[in-house]
């Protein structure tokens, strides 16, 4: 998510539609990446009820061979250096049908 308008739950909107759509289609995890850097959002996610499940120590480093543009130094001064998975483990609605 990226908005410019910070601050009215635009992107908490489109993450719980994003969920409620993966519900309804039976779909029992929704995984996400950021980077070490992105303080924000690991409380915006946390909040919406992921949890962190892995790091990818080196990750962002390895990418940067690739794709130079890359910053070296992201939010509050904090190098980047590695990506954070969080996942979202989502139970079905109690009337759906079963998943095909």
């Amino acid at each position: 998510l990226n908005s410019t308008l910070e601050g009215e739950r635009i992107g908490s909107a489109l993450m719980l539609q994003a969920i409620d759509d993966a519900r309804g289609r039976g779909i029992e995890r929704i995984w996400l990446t950021t980077t070490n850097d992105n303080l924000r959002a690991f409380g915006f996610y946390q909040r919406l009820g992921f949890r962190m499940v892995q790091l990818n120590v080196g990750a962002v480093d390895e990418a940067r061979k690739v794709k130079p543009q890359i910053p070296e130094v992201g939010h509050h001064g904090i190098p980047i250096h590695d990506e954070v998975v969080f996942e979202l483990r989502i139970q079905a609605y109690e009337d759906a049908p079963p998943a095909t």
